[in-house]
């Protein structure tokens, strides 16, 4: 606790001698009794709240000598708020002075004369009494005080006993302090009393767990008629819990920015803010108080080196608080002066600017609190630690972070510390830097771990102490360090450029392995020369971990990262401050006015931003005194020749004479005055300024309203900590604050664009970049699209490759792209000689039927073959796949040949080979994606196939395209040919499936080469043990994750291993846990787990190159929420309908009764760990349908579909897939915070739904039982079929039902029926060879009853097993290849209906009382179906369910204009948009038919309709130049706010032409203060243009 003495300690030692001598006294507790009280004083930031009087063995307890306290019950009971507080213990005695009063008091206010009310008590008042103030010899102990309320304590210096001045005796006190003026004569509230133990206060943070207390009391809300029982409850909070943890500076600042704060001056010149007054005084006025500030500063720094005692923390906040006062004077410009730093102009005073050092310390070592009011400071921070080594700022300030940004320039870090005040211990502090750059990615520096990824150069960082005193624990120390990052770039050390992945040695590796770029050498080796020319050439980083940090950045035409050689420097990266105490132990220091700052603090004092002015015999800094010397020249210059002047506009001599140097003042106070009016008038300029930086901008004070005035309302995107507010480093502005206003100003100066696009992804896109996301990253995604098959259609099994790319390909098609990093193996030779990735064939337990990978071949220096993959038997390869240039050509050209020996086990070099023709890019950049596999014949012999055929896909990705496409292929047979053809033939097929050389001890068994003298990167090394086709293949190339196969579970079952090599290790020679360090199979439950140890490798320094890759990958069908990146469908099928005519549609769509596209609303991005899961299985069962995979319904009624949770638990559990689900919700939730939903919502249509959120859902794979669709229903397949939407079904039949005469086209170019009448027509099964019935398709088992025809005809290709029934034809004529009818005669049979009911009595069957027909439901007869598209695992299509709840469709505007009247030019159908031709509007629905209502049409020849047309119509009639309009016409039937909607949001529409000209020359950007129009509001529809 914190003693607080009632006189000074120079007084204290004068009464008592010492306080040595006096302590063992103070801390003596006496006997309690009643008169013994302990007074607890509550007071917040400085204001009292209320005292308390403890209660012994309650609130107290006196044990041993000790008096244990218990606070926080007694601020609980009380009902205090939780926050920061002062407690204040008094240990006092009453003295008896109930019948006092205050007769008289001195002038000073320090000597009172006290009298009773009661004569007869004064002789004993004096002798009982007030001897409790006095000691053992009748001495005054100096312990007396006045107590008055508020917990005011008084001390008394002496008293006396008067019995002279008045008859009665009399008391005189003499107060060492002057009595208040609010207390007066007659005054009794007041005791007298001795405090046997000095006060005592103590700091503390009152936690109300509870939650009991009392924020606020209001009346409770009456919920009683409120139908949402979900209401938001506003939460009260006091100001005390606001600002609890706010420091006194913070507050002050608040306060302060209300000053003008709609003001937005640009202070560069005098003319803009000194008109009437002069600009001198205003400079003289702001000298005077800054050096009144360095005054108090200086006393400030003075203080540092007394230990904080009690009077010094108070003489310290005394001080502050003068500082604070003397700021709160401070006008406009005088702001300005101080605050700016010359960060925008040079016209303001030299300091340091803006504090860049944030206000939050926690690098996660050691523990850190904070302290408010602490010492006499505003805030101080206290770091700890225990028997390790102490880490104050390191990993704070890292360069490539907000404020930073990658500078090269020098950081000053400044602050004042002190050491540990249990042991006084001296310890020094280490500032050095460099040495914790080359362990930024692996080591620890003295036990701290920065856990980054990257690697810098030692030399990159440098620094230096500029104060770096010895820390001690008794007082306060400065220190000042500064540090610099600088660029770099690997040395030219292959003759074309540098590789960063070849840097071994980041500590002593310069100028062998890097250079330092100092000053301005970086923009040259970045910007200037070429590749292997000049200063400048090209850098490569093929890892990807240096590639953010390129400068500049190189993408290609699509947008990716370059990942070749680009002339460029690798920008600062790592810790500007790793301050820290290295040795052990047990350490503590206190940290106050941190502050970083872009220029050297030497010349300020500790606190103040403000280079030093001239004050007492100090003549200033060098800084201070440049500036101003200059600006009071240049101010003098102006005053004179203002014309504009007050003072310049009195008499001469009031200007010249010094005696009226007062009136000269006075003068200029007042025009400084005025000068603040024409600046208020001035500023409504600045309103409609776009710009980005204060002075030449909005206010930011007036941003929101002038955002509402455009429609727009500005919300705050960021939330932060009120001591955030002001003084946050983690956003391009220091300050919350002010990076909230700098984002409101990019929305508005961007408005326009925003509004012109709104409606479409354009403006989604907009607002994120305003806000400072990169949109491309979002995936913003549109759903709905195809769900027809892609493969083998789009897809297509054969040769040839897809040289449009998807985007240009016709059809129906849906696809999602997604740029992802995609990490390769580097297999170029290192030092250890050849580098190169060692798999399993035929041999541990894999027996692959091929091989596919992913690879690069860099582009050789010469024309020497490289190994691909081999296979090494006795003495030669079984078989190899080599890499071959085009010789005496560019190198970037060669071929792939895959070599079968077919000597037995290797022995000889004759073999059988195939290999692709010329490829132009084989080497260079591009990646290829290649698979080598056999199909076996049927013969075998000894387990060996007698006969096999070889296949090797070759192909390429060119953004969406598949290019360079490449099926060679061999057969080798030991059926044909001499015997010598034979067993070489034989000896060749069991070379392929050979395990080759092994090491004899068994330890190594990867025997497959690959890569072995390539000169490049591999990745995604996967044995299949089935055969992929073509079009699957192609699938892999177009996306390089994808493992789709010949069926739905190929990607588990037909894969034994799969290496994506994407570990990411950067180079494991140097990697200190390389002993560890996995290669991973990623299918390690199919065979068996072939992850192994990368030591196991004999030959691999794994080294990961990391690329930047679109993938296009199809959707699983099946599913309702389709995604797809592709909204267009190129070229849709159309089927002829007829002749072309003007006046019916000739072309349509075909019917197709399981539509090929699906139509969403949704839009967006969803934010959660679910789309790495589904990108997976896109990745693995890519356009596969999951519709077979659901089986029959049965009576569980479970809520899933057995097949399909088998299907999923094999697909995900196969791939051993696990989130953190809670982690991946942390990692995202500041993230999602910072998305205003709301804005972006008002952006898009009405219609559409934004799903831009944490989806907390399931993955594609994971299907429910329940449809939420209009359902088909059948009570028994093929004789009754039903249909519901919820409402009373329509039932139709042919169960003996007699159809009208009419022509009838039942199975089109099969059966045709002319004026036929037909009871009933069923079949049993057709072979339909497309989708519908195929002219061509065989018929069988057909039955045709009760069939009356003048003319029959079928057709077919082949009839059998045909009944006729009761036939009676005039004209029958059957034609086909085979024909086979059998005529049954019917005549005398009975019709018997399938069901004994009325159709009257169907509706109760169907749904029953209550709506439950879905209980019916099953597969037999007489039950309920639920018909779909899909057949399902029985191929019954019975597979939905019934969703009890209710669907309601939204009634609207319906009608579809489509002008199908129009006539083709040139293959294409032009529009007409004629008014009257009633045949081009469609999806008119009319209701209300019978209640009389009639609709008047206006055409013929239907010219009135009984009823009402739902929604609006733009048909119109015209004759004889008159107009008439539907009574529902949109000009008619309009709403209030079509006006304003068609000129204001649709006027802004983009159409994509060119921009018009604005014909009087007053755009925006030229005279944007000019409106764009008025709008009359006089009840018509009036429009002025101005």
């Amino acid at each position: 606790m914190d003693i607080r003495y009632d006189y000074t300690s120079d007084i204290m030692s004068i009464i008592t001698g010492s306080l040595d001598d006096r302590e063992d006294f103070l801390y003596t507790l006496p006997e309690f009794d009643e008169t013994h009280i302990i007074k607890l004083s509550v007071y917040s930031r400085g204001t009292y709240i209320d005292s308390y009087e403890l209660t012994k063995d309650e609130d107290y307890y006196v044990n041993n000598g000790s008096i244990i306290f218990k606070p926080n019950d007694k601020l609980d009971s009380a009902q205090l708020v939780e926050g920061n507080y002062e407690l204040q213990y008094d240990f006092i005695q009453k003295v008896s002075t109930e019948n006092l009063y205050i007769d008289e008091i001195s002038s000073t206010r320090t000597e009172i004369r006290l009298k009773s009310k009661n004569d007869g008590d004064n002789q004993n008042f004096i002798s009982s009494s007030f001897e409790r103030l006095t000691n053992s010899e009748n001495l005054y102990t100096f312990e007396g005080n006045l107590e008055l309320p508020n917990n005011q304590y008084i001390p008394i210096n002496s008293f006396v006993e008067d019995r002279v001045t008045y008859e009665e005796p009399t008391l005189i006190f003499k107060l060492n302090n002057p009595l208040p003026n609010e207390i007066g004569r007659l005054y009794q509230s007041f005791e007298v009393v001795r405090k046997f133990i000095p006060t005592q206060r103590n700091e503390i943070f009152f936690k109300d767990i509870e939650g009991l207390a009392i924020q606020a009391k209001a009346l409770a809300v009456d919920v009683s008629t409120s139908a949402d029982n979900n209401l938001d409850e506003d939460t009260y909070e006091s100001f005390n819990t606001i600002t609890g943890s706010l420091s006194e500076r913070i507050f002050d600042e608040f306060k302060r920015d209300k000053k003008d704060l709609n003001l937005n001056i640009d202070f560069t010149e005098f003319k803009n803010h000194t008109h009437f007054g002069s600009a001198v005084s205003k400079l003289e006025n702001f000298k005077d108080k800054v050096v009144t500030l360095e005054g108090y500063y200086n006393s400030i720094n003075n203080s540092l080196s007394y230990s904080s005692s009690f009077d010094v923390k108070e003489k310290r906040k005394k001080i502050f608080k003068k500082i604070e006062e003397v700021k709160d004077t401070f006008t406009l410009y005088e702001k300005f002066l101080y605050n700016d730093g010359q960060s925008y102009s040079t016209s303001s005073a030299p300091s340091l600017g803006k504090n860049l050092a944030g206000g939050q310390f926690n690098n996660n070592h050691g523990f850190i609190e904070s302290f408010q009011d602490f010492d006499g400071f505003d805030r101080v921070t206290h770091f700890t630690s225990s028997n390790d080594e102490l880490h104050m700022f390191t990993g704070i300030y890292d360069v490539a972070q907000p404020p930073f940004y990658n500078t090269n320039d020098w950081v000053y870090l400044s602050f004042i510390l002190s050491g540990d005040r249990q042991s006084d211990t001296t310890y020094n502090i280490t500032t050095e830097n460099s040495s914790s750059n080359p362990i930024y990615r692996d080591e620890s520096l003295d036990g701290f771990k920065y856990n980054k990824s990257v690697n810098v150069p030692k030399e990159a960082a440098s620094g230096s102490s500029l104060l770096n005193p010895t820390a001690t624990g008794s007082e306060y120390k400065r220190y000042i360090v500064r540090a610099q990052q600088n660029y770099w770039r690997p040395l030219n050390t292959l003759g074309v450029g540098g590789e960063i992945i070849l840097i071994n040695d980041w500590v002593g590796g310069l100028n062998d392995d890097y250079e330092i770029l100092s000053g301005s050498n970086y923009i040259s080796a970045s910007t200037s020369g070429s590749i292997g020319d000049g200063f400048a050439y090209g850098i490569k980083d093929a890892s990807g971990y240096h590639t953010p940090s390129l400068f500049p950045t190189i993408v290609d035409e699509k947008g990716l990262v370059n990942r070749g050689y680009v002339t460029a420097s690798v920008l600062p990266q790592g810790d500007l401050f790793p301050i820290r105490i290295k040795s052990n132990g047990n350490y503590e220091t206190y940290v106050s006015d941190v502050r970083v700052s872009l220029k050297d603090p030497t010349n300020t004092h500790p606190f103040s931003p403000m280079y030093r002015p001239p004050s007492g015999s100090y003549g200033g800094s060098s800084e201070w005194n440049g500036w101003y010397d200059g600006m009071l020249s240049s101010a003098s210059l102006y005053d004179t020749q203002n014309i504009h002047s007050l003072v310049n506009n009195i008499p001469e001599f009031l200007r010249e004479d010094n005696q009226h140097k007062v009136l000269r003042d006075f003068i200029n106070m007042i025009s400084e005055e005025y000068d603040l009016l024409r600046n208020y008038i001035d500023n409504y300029l600045n309103i409609t300024k776009l710009g980005y930086k204060n002075p030449n901008s909005i206010p930011d004070n007036l941003l929101p309203i002038v955002a509402d005035s455009a429609g727009y309302e500005l919300l705050s995107s960021l939330s932060s900590s009120l001591s955030d507010y002001i003084d946050s480093n983690k956003t391009e502005e220091i300050g919350t604050k002010d990076a909230i206003n700098a984002t409101w100003k990019k929305i508005l100066n961007n408005l326009i664009y925003i509004y012109k696009t709104k409606g479409s992804v354009e403006s989604i896109k907009a607002l994120l970049n305003i806000h400072g996301f990169n949109s491309d990253a979002f995936n913003l995604r549109e759903y709905g699209g195809s769900i027809t098959e892609h493969n083998p259609t789009i897809i297509t099994n054969d040769s040839q490759g897809l040289l449009d790319g998807l985007k240009n390909t016709s059809g129906s098609i849906s696809f999602i792209e997604n740029i992802t990093p995609f990490l390769m193996l580097n297999v170029s030779s290192a030092s250890n000689g050849h580098n190169r990735f060692g798999v399993d064939w035929f041999a541990n337990s894999a027996e692959p039927n091929g091989l596919e990978l992913v690879f690069n071949a860099e582009e050789p220096t010469s024309n020497v073959t490289q190994s691909l993959m081999r296979l090494s038997g006795s003495n030669n390869d079984l078989w190899n796949i080599n890499l071959i240039p085009e010789h005496n050509t560019s190198t970037t050209k060669g071929k792939i040949q895959f070599r079968l020996n077919r000597t037995a086990n290797g022995s000889g070099t004759t073999h059988f080979s195939m290999e692709t023709p010329l490829i132009d890019n084989l080497f260079g950049d591009n990646i290829y994606n290649l698979i080598l596999q056999r199909n076996s014949g049927s013969d075998f012999e000894d387990g060996f196939p007698l006969s096999q055929s070889y296949q090797m896909f070759v192909g390429r990705k060119n953004n969406d395209a598949i290019v360079d496409y490449h099926i060679v292929s061999m057969s080798i047979s030991s059926s044909i040919g001499d015997g010598i053809s034979k067993l070489m033939a034989k000896r060749a097929n069991r070379n392929f499936r050979n395990s080759g050389s092994i090491a004899s001890d068994g330890a190594r068994i990867q025997n497959l080469l690959i890569g072995e003298t390539v000169t490049g990167s591999i990745a995604e090394v996967r044995a299949w043990s089935a055969y992929l086709s073509s079009s699957k293949f192609k699938q892999h190339i177009l996306n390089y994750e994808s493992t789709v196969g010949g069926t739905i579970t190929s990607s588990f079952s037909d894969i034994i291993y799969r290496y994506r090599l994407n570990e990411g290790y950067v180079n494991s020679d140097t990697n200190p846990d390389l002993a560890s360090l996995n290669i991973n199979d990623s299918n390690p439950n199919n065979v068996k787990n072939f992850t192994h140890l990368l030591t196991t490798q004999d030959k691999l320094n794994y080294r990961t190159v990391t690329t930047e890759q679109i993938f296009y990958s199809f959707g699983v069908r099946g599913r309702d929420d389709i995604q797809n990146d592709n909204t267009s469908n190129l070229y849709p099928e159309l089927s002829s309908e007829a002749n072309l005519n003007p006046n019916f549609e000739s072309l349509t769509e075909p019917y197709n009764p399981t539509p090929g596209r699906f139509f969403s609303n949704n839009f967006g991005s969803s934010l959660s760990y679910v789309n790495a899961v589904d990108s997976l299985i896109f990745n693995i069962i890519p356009d596969f349908s999951i519709e077979n995979e659901i089986g029959d319904y049965n009576s569980t009624l479970s809520d899933g579909y057995e097949d399909l949770k088998d299907l999923r638990k094999n697909l995900i559990t196969n791939a051993e897939i696990t989130v953190d689900v809670g982690k991946n919700q942390t990692s995202i939730e500041n993230f999602i915070s910072t998305l205003d939903e709301g804005q972006m919502s008002d952006l898009l249509p009405a219609r559409t739904q934004l799903n831009f959120s944490y989806d907390v859902r399931n993955d594609v794979l994971f299907r429910s039982r329940i449809k939420n669709a209009k359902l088909t229903t059948e009570l028994n397949a093929n004789n009754v079929v039903g249909s519901s939407s919820l409402a009373e079904p329509t039932i139709s039949t042919f169960v003996n039902d007699t159809v009208k005469d009419g022509n009838i086209n039942v199975l089109t170019n099969e059966l045709t029926l002319s004026s036929s009448k037909i009871d009933s027509y069923s079949y049993s099964y057709f072979d339909q060879r497309v989708a519908g019935f195929n002219p061509n398709g065989e018929v069988k088992s057909t039955n045709i009853y009760n069939v009356s025809s003048e003319n029959l005809t079928i057709r077919g290709g082949e009839i059998s097993g045909t009944n006729l029934y009761n036939l009676s034809s005039e004209n029958l004529t059957i034609r086909s290849n085979a024909v086979s009818l059998n005529t049954v005669d019917l005549t005398n049979s009975i019709n018997q209906s399938v069901y004994t009911l009325e159709p009257s009595d169907f509706k109760n069957i169907m749904l029953g009382s209550k709506n439950e027909f879905y209980k019916n439901h099953g597969k037999g007869p007489d039950k309920t179906w639920f018909k779909s598209a899909n057949p399902g695992t029985g191929s019954t299509f019975n597979t939905y369910h019934y969703e009890d709840r209710f669907t309601f469709p939204t009634i609207g505007d319906t009608e579809l204009y489509i002008p199908i009247t129009a006539s083709y030019t040139a293959g294409v159908r032009q529009k007409t948009n004629k008014h009257d031709e009633f045949e081009d509007f469609f999806n008119r629905q009319f209701i209300d038919a019978g209640d009389g209502y009639t609709y008047s049409t206006l055409h013929q020849p239907n010219p009135t309709i009984d009823g009402r047309m739902v929604g609006r119509t733009s048909y119109f009639s015209s004759s004889e130049g008159n107009i008439h309009y539907p009574s529902n016409h949109y000009l008619i039937a309009r709403t209030s706010k079509d006006v304003l909607d068609n000129l204001i949001y649709k006027g802004t529409q983009h159409d994509g032409s060119n921009p018009t000209l604005d014909p009087t020359n007053t755009a925006p950007d030229v005279y944007h203060t000019q409106s764009a129009y008025t709008i009359t509001s006089t009840g018509g529809n009036q429009l002025q243009l101005t």
